[in-house]
């Protein structure tokens, strides 16, 4: 796996019954499946493929298939794959699977507001399947949490109980919501730009569009030695073609920084449709440099090839013997198509397009008629987002509603900051205490308590022994010391109440200086944002002078 690359999503493909189960027609027929459902779609790094695991996994799990799919930087691939394996669950009866990604169960992390009570990360382990296009939950009633649930046996209680194991309404909507506009969400995802390229480029992307993900990548994700080892893309040899992008690649390429931007820049870069077109011809070059390199001396190959040996794949076969390199042979086969760092893959594949008579026939009409690859260009006024669009997303998204009235009142925003900071939190959160009463203020009756301290100081027995004792002195003497301790107290007490309101208008006052001057973000609209509180909403007056 590409080392810049972190972000996968895993499946394992399981059948209800094993029994009579042909794994390569099912992996031929589910690729093809799969391939029909994403026509058209743009990956960002790999494509969604399925495959036979290569050996056995070191739990005792069934026969499967499998397939594991970086998505990058871009997220949406994460959810169209969802999209694709629940629809591959409603085309194939029996089919069960088992989705996850980095973070672990990505699709209950979505539905986290819904889940029920017991489930948490811990306790979720091989209980959440797709089947018959619906989620399904093992729940504790079935198989206790104490105790880990095995696959195999995860797999009969879904087949055995799916009314049971199937998760709740709410559960399943909070899901579905994130893939419920594919395919016809395809379309919008995607931005179609007039660039200026080099033929064989243009060619190549004509040919081929799924090969503008491995071009933006690669420029996007280039170091300097990648910089040194290109030579400078020829812009006087180029033609306008019209190239779709995803808008994600779109903006990806257009905010990278171009190449030696620090010397004197070429003229004709200033037009977007040239510079966009120079980094995606130097992206080409970083690929094409794959070829001077054997991926199978590479640190991934080797790793690779260690894991198997310590799975015991060779089964105990001396190195160079007949059955060893076939097991070898087979490996290899298995690294290029999976494991192998896209660049590498990638290379490969563009050598042999590149072979092919149509790019050779391609390549030599374009100069005359590269009109004919010329289509309306889409607009990307879709990138200039204002302040006011983010709030509105983040509102409809993350936040509750506040009422923007109560933010004219200064005790309203240091209150709220003053409650959030003294909640107390843990991993999961902060901690909900609806049990203490809203108003935290100590209730101090001056009379009641003067009346209740003379009766006990009035309660007090005389013993036989002290009757000569004279404790009439003594108890005037304490009350009075009380007494006016008390008046202190309660003198403290009005100055603090006559003065909270200007406090609390200078503690605004502060806080709308600050976000002055901090410009779009700062700690101090971060603050406010985490009890609701919109930026917007407090700086939209020109009256600062109510509070100074």
């Amino acid at each position: 796996m590409d080392i810049k690359y972190e972000d996968t999503v895993q499946c394992l493909f399981f059948k209800a019954s094993q029994d009579n189960v042909n794994w390569d027609e099912l992996c031929q027929t589910l690729n093809a499946t799969a391939y029909a459902l994403s026509k058209g779609y743009i990956w960002h790094r790999d494509e969604f493929k399925i495959c036979r695991p290569l050996i056995t996994s070191e739990y005792d799990t069934p026969s499967h298939l499998e397939s594991k799919t970086c998505f990058g930087d871009n997220i949406e691939d994460e959810w169209f794959i969802a999209y694709l394996v629940f629809k591959l669950t409603e085309v194939h009866n029996g089919l069960i699977v088992q989705i996850e990604d980095n973070d672990g169960d990505f699709l209950l992390i979505e539905a986290a507001d819904f889940l029920p009570i017991w489930a948490n990360p811990e306790t979720t382990r091989n209980r959440v399947f797709i089947y018959n296009n619906n989620v399904h939950l093992i729940p504790p009633t079935l198989a206790e949490l104490k105790t880990p649930l095995e696959i195999t046996d995860a797999l009969k209680l879904i087949v055995d109980h799916p009314g049971e194991t199937k998760a709740s309404l709410q559960v399943e909507k909070a899901i579905l919501e994130r893939i419920v506009a594919y395919p016809n969400r395809l379309r919008e995802l995607c931005h179609m730009a007039t660039i200026s390229l080099p033929i064989d480029v243009a060619s190549l992307l004509i040919l081929k569009p799924a090969l503008i993900s491995h071009l933006v990548n690669s420029y996007c994700n280039h170091d300097i030695i990648d910089e040194k080892k290109c030579k400078k893309p020829d812009l006087h040899n180029c033609i306008d073609v019209s190239i779709q992008f995803t808008k994600f690649q779109y903006a990806m390429i257009l905010n990278s920084k171009p190449v030696n931007s620090s010397g004197h820049r070429n003229p004709l870069l200033q037009k977007k449709k040239n510079e966009i077109g120079y980094k995606l011809a130097f992206g080409f070059q970083i690929i094409m440099n794959e070829s001077k390199r054997d991926k199978f001396s590479s640190l991934e190959y080797n790793k690779y090839i260690n894991n198997l040996k310590k799975n015991n794949y060779f089964n105990g076969n001396i190195e160079g013997s007949k059955d060893y390199n076939q097991l070898l042979l087979k490996a290899q086969a298995y690294f290029k198509e999976t494991e192998s760092p896209v660049i590498s893959y990638i290379y490969e594949n563009i050598a042999q397009l590149m072979s092919t008579n149509e790019y050779k026939e391609l390549k030599q009409s374009l100069q005359q008629n590269s009109h004919l690859y010329l289509f309306e260009e889409d607009s990307d006024n879709w990138l200039n987002v204002s302040p006011d669009e983010i709030d509105d997303f983040l509102n409809k998204n993350y936040r509750k509603q506040v009422q923007s009235d109560d933010l004219t009142k200064p005790s309203i925003v240091t209150s709220g900051l003053s409650n959030f900071l003294s909640q107390r939190s843990d991993y999961e959160g902060i901690e909900d205490n609806t049990d203490e009463p809203e108003n935290g203020d100590i209730q101090f009756d001056c009379d009641q308590f003067i009346t209740t301290l003379k009766e006990m100081l009035d309660v007090v027995t005389l013993n036989e022994s002290d009757d000569d004792c004279d404790f009439s002195d003594i108890e005037t003497q304490d009350y009075n010391v009380v007494e006016t301790q008390l008046d202190q107290e309660l003198a403290s007490k009005i100055c603090e109440e006559n003065k909270n309101f200007k406090d609390d208008s200078c503690i605004l006052s502060n806080l709308v200086n600050s976000m002055k001057e901090e410009g779009l973000s700062g700690p101090t609209s971060n603050i406010l944002k985490s009890i609701g509180i919109k930026k917007s909403e407090i700086l939209d007056s020109d009256d600062d002078d109510e509070f100074n």
